[in-house]
């Protein structure tokens, strides 16, 4: 399996865009090859960036939102403009009107650009959803353990009331190539332990490398989780990941410096232009 950054708050090298956003373009290169592009960060930046890695957007088979933040779905607008085929698969509660709490007090709209919300190749996923034998979506995570405190900032309306966002349109992805397990998030508001501990009621194990952000900072605020909180989180991911986790974006700089002086090698950045083969 091949995964190039297509999109990340930080760059490889200075001939990447970057931005407070996330896309993964995904190859995987068994008996039955696909490809994905999961997220489309937060603006028309991506496809330069696919460009200069030779990626033809056209040929992604799925496009997957994670979750309904402009963030990761502002550069949707470019993409199907260069796919004409592929099912856009969120979660339906993706589409609800989603909001930033700043410490004005003012609501910022975050959620996905209005003039998709209604787009013919939107396809709803459901709290499991199977992507043929080698691929699982799955959303509504219930855990408590170690979530984002930042959490309380995020919005939403459902039903006519505005209220702190629950998330549970957001949706993470499983994959299988061979004999390696594979988990993609897109900001893990729900707690990555939380994600990883239903990734392994439904796989039956643990995976073994994860990719994705880690949602442990607050840019309006410009803080990160406890230093206590990030030791303990860096321990359990430990014991439950045998491979490498790849984190960045909602993560945050000075989380991922404290999360790696406790996990060495098996912590390792994302950033623009990276490609990771698994």
């Amino acid at each position: 399996m091949l995964i190039s950054v297509l999109m990340e708050d930080t760059a490889s090298t200075p001939q990447f865009a970057s931005e407070h956003g996330l896309s993964l373009w995904i190859q995987m290169e068994g008996l039955e090859p696909h490809t994905l592009l999961f997220d489309t960060g937060k603006s028309a930046l991506l496809r330069a960036n696919s460009e200069q890695l030779g990626i033809n957007l056209s040929e992604a088979e799925y496009i997957i939102l994670s979750h309904g933040h402009y963030d990761h779905a502002g550069g949707l607008t470019e993409v199907i403009q260069r796919n004409a085929t592929a099912p856009i698969l969120l979660h339906p509660e993706a589409v609800l009107p989603h909001y930033a709490l700043r410490s004005s007090g003012k609501l910022d709209y975050i959620g996905i650009p209005s003039e998709l919300l209604a787009h013919p190749r939107l396809q709803y996923t459901s709290a499991i959803y199977p992507l043929g034998k080698w691929g699982l979506l799955f959303s509504g995570i219930q855990g408590k353990e170690a979530s984002a405190s930042s959490n309380h900032v995020l919005r939403m309306v459902k039903g006519g009331i505005e209220m702190e966002d629950d998330f549970i349109h957001e949706q993470n992805l499983l994959l299988r190539e061979e004999s390696k397990l594979i988990l993609i998030t897109g900001c893990a508001h729900r707690g990555i332990l939380n994600i990883l501990e239903r990734a392994a009621e439904l796989a039956g194990r643990y995976p073994d490398f994860v990719l994705g952000g880690f949602h442990l900072s607050n840019p309006t605020a410009g803080t990160c989780e406890p230093e206590s909180f990030l030791n303990a989180l860096a321990g359990k991911l430990l014991e439950r990941v045998s491979g490498i986790c790849y984190t960045g974006h909602c993560t945050g700089t000075e989380a991922f410096g404290k999360l790696q002086a406790k996990m060495g090698k098996r912590l390792r950045p994302l950033s623009t232009g990276l490609r990771i083969q698994i």
